[in-house]
């Protein structure tokens, strides 16, 4: 038997502003259909007893007569799908012609776009743009995992779906880490977003996707000692490919700059101002306009020896380059990285070179500009951009500032006088003649 369609709010999902999704249930024969009706509310503006949204509603800037007809419109829907197929076939409809007859019209409206072959084309479109085109590739492969038989549209990319997908990442074998679900994830509404822009997609549910894994929590970073700094800036190196990469690697090292902002530089960003020279350059990350980072001995080494500007190049083979770079220098240290699947953390061993990335030579300048240089924290943030406590994440903590606690106190208390005993003086006895 089937049972006449009802509004619940959605119980196993609340997005970040404590809101559930209205959704419209029709079940028959055991089975049960959940449409979407694309409205959230707070639980405290919706009457289950009424199946409306409560007219207080509008504290919220809600209006609740809008709702309510948009949901009896959606409801009325369902019924003449219903009463339709009845007048018929003398029985109520499955639940797959109810879904399919319920998402005609959105279908119509997207002139049924399909999401794979968008994808496929997209993904062609972005091959020379984007860096590492391989992680959209996968995550397009992983929804042809769950439809091989396609077509899969815009209206379909529900709560329903984001599930299915995150299920199928978690189930993966060799387990996939946290970092990398939220990174396909993303990805996946960059390309859905792009859609949107593209006017073949309006049904935009997917902005309030996340996966709600969360990562490792913040470890000791992983940089150059002193002693490796110095061997990598002095090495000789006979591969043009890895003398590159180190050029970029010392640059961050000794200015700060991100990769996105060090592989724009060009001969523009270099400026003489009296007796001093800076990099003046825009940050792309923060869109700061200008920041001036002064230029030193390393750092004026490394942009004269690309006089044309630093070549193009992806971070994703740039960090390929390190780390054959940093083994072959033997950077063998072996560190602990930490890393999460699903709830479970999992410590692993590895040599120091598969760890270090460019982001590294980041994280050595501020260190050493903090812990060695005693460098105001003001100047560190203006030159690297940061505006905010963030900047500590940077720093390398609790390595060689046993020197520094010595001095920092040093001379601090006055020694107590040791008072010198008088010697005593040795008497001897008389004798009686």
């Amino acid at each position: 038997m089937s049972m006449a369609p009802y509004f619940k709010l959605r119980d196993d999902y609340t997005d970040k502003d404590g809101c559930q999704q209205i959704v419209l249930y029709y079940s028959n024969k055991g089975k049960n259909l959940r449409l979407d009706t694309g409205i959230h509310i707070n639980e405290k503006f919706w009457s289950q007893e009424e199946q409306k949204v409560l007219s207080r509603a509008s504290e919220a800037g809600l209006k609740p007569n809008d709702l309510n007809k948009k949901l009896s419109k959606k409801r009325n829907r369902v019924n003449q799908i219903i009463e339709e197929y009845h007048s018929q076939f003398n029985v109520s409809p499955p639940i797959a012609h109810v879904k399919t007859e319920f998402y005609s019209a959105a279908v119509k409206r997207q002139n049924e776009h399909d999401v794979i072959s968008e994808m496929e084309e997209w993904i062609k479109r972005k091959e020379k743009k984007v860096d590492d085109v391989k992680i959209y590739q996968t995550v397009l492969n992983d929804i042809k995992e769950l439809y091989p038989k396609g077509p899969l549209f815009f209206r379909q990319i529900d709560y329903d779906f984001k599930n299915k997908i995150l299920d199928l990442w978690l189930a993966k074998d060799p387990p996939i880490q946290n970092t990398t679900i939220n990174k396909r994830m993303t990805c996946l509404k960059i390309f859905l977003q792009e859609m949107v822009e593209e006017k073949k997609n309006d049904y935009v549910m997917f902005r309030e996707f996340h996966t709600g894994l969360r990562g490792p929590k913040k470890k000791n970073v992983i940089i150059p000692t002193e002693t490796e700094f110095k061997l990598l800036c002095n090495k000789k190196l006979t591969d043009p490919r890895l003398d590159f990469a180190r050029d970029i690697f010392v640059l961050g090292c000794s200015t700060g700059l991100r990769f996105s902002d060090a592989i724009r530089l060009n001969e523009d960003n270099l400026r003489t101002i009296g007796k001093n020279h800076y990099i003046v350059t825009n940050i792309e990350k923060t869109e700061e306009e200008q920041i001036f980072i002064p230029l030193n001995e390393v750092s004026k080494f490394i942009l004269a020896k690309h006089p044309d500007g630093i070549k193009k190049i992806s971070n994703q083979k740039l960090n390929k380059a390190l780390h054959d770079l940093f083994e072959e220098l033997e950077f063998n240290t072996p560190e602990v990285r930490m890393e999460k699947y699903g709830k479970e953390t999992i410590a692993k061993k590895e040599p120091k070179h598969k760890l270090m990335t460019m982001h590294s030579s980041r994280r050595f300048f501020i260190s050493r500009c903090i812990n060695d240089g005693q460098i105001s924290l003001g100047n560190v943030m203006a030159w690297s951009s940061h505006t905010g406590k963030s900047v500590f994440d940077y720093i390398q903590k609790g390595v060689a500032g046993e020197d520094q606690m010595q001095k920092l106190y040093s001379g601090i208390l006055r020694k107590p006088s040791v008072r010198k005993k008088k010697p005593v003086k040795k008497t001897t006895k008389k004798s009686k003649g």
